[in-house]
């Protein structure tokens, strides 16, 4: 059975969400709206990759999808619920490590591009999530493109309703086939359902509900039935850089996300949003290849520093110079000294250790050592450098 939960409904100061974001541009206009963020609040604000978009426009292309006003099926649920201390459920929870394995029931998180489609997403991820761990397997890739062809009374990439794409799913049972056989297009095409098929999955229930300021059963349902397909204000997200987003959440909802999981020490929920047009994981992933490719070719410049010409020296000397200074930016960059932190993509602390403070570390310490062995060579005569050439063949031959 997949839970629905169709607005946040948060009192403010109390819970909030966890989400993550990436690069940047900027504009004036922008900046002094990140300023103003994080005076007024403890998240941290500062230049995305959606930065260089005004308010208005970044709402327009990604927030404008979810029709939460068209919610036939909405059941509000007024049933008086106990407070959270004296709820029976552990103070941490997150579905990507329930059973601590990395991801076995939530699949990895989907690109969304500028579809309106994040009502297809979301429902789709709920489907994934529950049919993993009613047989406990890895999470399916599901067609999110089959549910935005297909799922009647609601409009692609224009939009939709996530209570109408689960119904659809139930009322006309049919098999949501893998991504591989329905890929995503990113555009709004004729419905092609695989009626020929067996591989696929067909949905028997769901469960769509209002529960405004009822964060108890909330935390009940994510805890005994799994992650929550729901609806909020991400108004303020294109600005987002970390932190647990508290004092806007209004009753507005314009995008639909999955929650994970939740913290009650210190009263937020793990929500997994989608990826938009970026290029930052491929860049992350690069760099930090390039980044250890670096370290070995200073290791080994050292190496060729007593075998090889002053010439060879004076480029290895220069390379290193470059690449030290570079490094030494790039680090100020990232630690807020200039441009505004960027998060280089990574989602834990591991992950931003790995990706990059360890070889962007090495990308600092290893040619300074460079520079600090090479510069007596580069200070002496070429005569010198000529009589130590010399015996050093000589030595070799002997």
């Amino acid at each position: 059975m997949i839970y629905m939960y169709a607005c946040t409904g948060a009192n403010p100061g109390e819970w909030g969400i966890l989400v993550g974001s990436g690069e940047w541009e900027f504009t004036q206009d922008n900046l002094r709206r990140q300023r103003f963020l994080n005076r007024t609040t403890n998240v941290h604000y500062g230049p995305t990759k959606f930065s260089d978009l005004s308010q208005k426009e970044f709402e327009e292309i990604y927030l404008m999808d979810l029709f939460v006003n068209r919610q036939p099926l909405l059941k509000d649920n007024k049933t008086p619920l106990q407070r959270i201390k004296t709820l029976n459920i552990p103070p941490k929870l997150d579905w990507r490590f329930i059973n601590k394995t990395s991801n076995k029931y939530v699949s990895p998180v989907k690109n969304q591009n500028r579809c309106g489609g994040c009502w297809a997403f979301s429902s789709i991820e709920s489907v994934e999530t529950m049919y993993a761990y009613k047989y406990d397997t890895q999470a399916p890739e599901l067609s999110v493109q089959e549910v935005i062809d297909c799922a009647v009374d609601n409009q692609g990439c224009a939009g939709g309703d996530t209570c109408l794409a689960l119904d659809w799913t139930v009322k006309y049972q049919p098999i949501i086939v893998s991504d591989t056989d329905y890929p995503l297009t990113d555009t709004s095409d004729y419905c092609k359902l695989l009626t020929n098929t067996s591989r696929g999955i067909y949905v028997s229930n769901y469960t769509c509900n209002a529960y405004v300021a009822q964060e108890e059963k909330m935390l009940l349902l994510l805890y005994h039935h799994g992650p929550l397909t729901v609806a909020v204000d991400a108004s303020t997200w294109n600005h987002y850089l970390g932190g647990i987003i508290q004092y806007h959440c209004e009753q507005y909802n314009n995008h639909a996300v999955q929650i994970v999981g939740y913290d009650l020490t210190d009263k937020y929920y793990v929500v997994i949003d989608l990826r938009y047009p970026d290029i930052s994981d491929v860049y992350v992933f690069a760099q930090s290849l390039l980044n250890y490719v670096e370290v070995l070719l200073n290791i080994v410049t050292i190496i060729m520093h007593y075998k090889h010409s002053r010439h060879t020296i004076i480029m290895a000397f220069t390379v290193t110079v470059m690449t030290f200074w570079k490094t030494v930016l790039y680090f100020m960059m990232f630690m807020s000294f200039t441009g505004g932190r960027d998060r280089i993509g990574a989602t834990s602390l591991p992950q931003e250790i790995l990706l990059f403070h360890v070889p962007n570390g090495f990308w600092i310490v290893i040619p300074f050592l460079v520079m600090v062995k090479l510069w007596p060579s580069l200070t002496n005569s070429s005569e010198e450098e000529v009589v130590k050439v010399t015996r050093r063949t000589r030595r070799k031959n002997e």
